[in-house]
């Protein structure tokens, strides 16, 4: 893969990265369940994936049972269509996944295996006579992992055995551009040449206005901001209950632990990073498929954070909470429930 840069790009490597990393304590902390508000909707949500507010709608993404994805009204919550079949043809779609379930300014993004597909938000998305614009990835992208559209000519993503974390290509000019290295935490093993990729294993969001990508870590417990316009990358480390420091502690070049695990999502809003944390640790477990079990050593948490990098305030989730999406407004953090198919809950963000 060739490494060119090209126009949009060009001011990321006209400054130097600005990282800082220090350990972080959230002074504010409330209880989901102390403040939430329950909504009856229609029977139709059921073990749902994932969930995206836009200005106007509430959108999930479900298994392949009929159509992926439900739309609810925001205001009403009531539900107005549903679209997205599984299948080969200009329409269907192959696997699609949360984190290329975004907004793009007045788009709606929603990324699947193979494609990027795009449509504009103040339109009937969900109709049959919507037609969502369609980009294949390149072959050399592929396998694309934890996808996303950074602008509308643009989709990056984590692909294999690139020297950098992100890999960006321009869908009018072909070119690609890598950008933001590797956290520098770990030694590896030179033998093992996708152990890097499989110890960074990510998740990757960019605010909606397409200001900031945001990454967040299986295995660290660790959020980078990278300003898109200056080329600045802020690191918040997260103070956590296991024994591992932030690069500040002088322990930085330790070799790889696989057996902890900290973030397994993170939603972006254009004022704020809402990251679902939960510390477990992986065990030898022979009672289980594949001889491996979790256990959880902390509580679910969502950890609110500025692009600053500044923590807001942490939100203790119950057990069930493993579904969200902010609103665009930052003023509600909506949750889907994987056993009840007939509620949405709201939480009030301000309070």
């Amino acid at each position: 893969m060739k490494n060119r840069n090209f126009f949009l790009f060009v001011l990321f490597f006209s400054c130097e990265e600005m990282k800082s990393s220090k350990d972080v304590f959230f002074g504010k902390t409330v209880v989901l369940e102390e403040n939430l508000e329950t909504i009856q909707v229609s029977p139709v949500l059921l073990l749902e994936k994932d969930m995206l507010i836009t200005p106007d709608h509430l959108i999930t993404l479900g298994a392949d049972q009929g159509a992926y994805f439900k739309v609810f009204d925001l205001q009403s919550l009531d539900l107005v269509g549903e679209f997205g079949n599984e299948g080969e043809g200009p329409e269907d779609f192959t696997m699609p996944f949360s984190s290329g379930m975004t907004v793009s300014g007045e788009q709606l993004v929603i990324g699947d295996l193979l494609s990027m597909r795009s449509a504009d938000l103040n339109s009937d998305f969900w109709s049959e006579e919507s037609q969502f614009s369609r980009t294949a990835y390149p072959s050399e992208m592929i396998p694309l992992n934890f996808p996303f559209l950074l602008n509308p000519n643009t989709i990056c993503g984590q692909v294999e055995m690139s020297s950098k974390h992100i890999t960006c290509f321009d869908i009018k000019s072909f070119q690609f551009t890598e950008l933001v290295d590797y956290p520098d935490f770990f030694s590896f093993n030179n033998e093992k040449p996708y152990e890097r990729e499989r110890m960074f294993q990510n998740q990757s969001r960019v605010s909606p206005d397409g200001s900031y990508i945001v990454l967040t870590y299986s295995y660290l417990p660790l959020v980078r901001i990278f300003d898109v316009k200056s080329g600045g990358l802020k690191e918040v480390f997260i103070k956590n209950n296991r024994d591992f420091y932030s690069n500040n502690s002088g322990n930085k070049n330790q070799i790889a632990p696989d057996n902890q695990l900290f973030y397994k999502n993170v939603k972006v809003s254009n004022k704020f990073i809402y990251a679902f944390y939960q510390e477990e640790i992986i065990e030898d477990d022979p009672q289980s498929e594949g001889g491996l079990s979790s256990r959880s050593i902390s509580d679910k948490e969502l950890h609110v954070i500025d692009f600053e990098g500044k923590p807001i305030k942490k939100i203790i989730l119950p057990e069930w909470a493993n579904v969200f999406s902010p609103s665009l407004d930052d003023k509600f953090i909506y949750f889907l429930h994987p056993e009840i198919e007939d509620q949405i809950f709201k939480f009030p963000l301000e309070q």
